[in-house]
């Protein structure tokens, strides 16, 4: 399973951060508490490009000793140039079922 390290996000400027390749993120955890973190693009794309089959991925926090199982939940992209603007992840219990809803999306001529 992959894994993403990524660094606590301490406010700021968001734009100020994807200027600098770094996507400002929000780890959801169980019991509604939100943590906001941020991650380099490069390595954002590159385990979202490896966990497309599975869903899920693991999110080590620097400083944070444990390992949180996550799946992203939100993915906000610019409308010109399909830019990365914000990802939400949410962190999952393994030995609970997780019940999502999926879009289905056409695309191309029936026939």
């Amino acid at each position: 399973m992959s894994v993403l390290e990524v660094q606590e996000r301490s406010g700021g400027k968001a734009a100020k951060l994807r200027e600098k390749g770094i996507v400002p993120m929000a780890l959801i955890m169980h019991g509604s508490e939100t943590k906001l973190i941020q991650a380099p693009l490069s390595d954002l794309r590159k385990v979202i490009q490896e966990s497309s089959g599975a869903g899920s991925f693991e999110l080590k926090v620097k400083g944070d000793s444990k390992k949180h199982t996550v799946v992203i939940k939100q993915v906000d992209t610019a409308i010109v140039g399909k830019k990365l603007l914000h990802v939400s992840v949410m962190a999952i219990n393994k030995d609970e079922v997780l019940v999502m809803d999926a879009s289905i999306v056409g695309v191309g001529i029936p026939g």
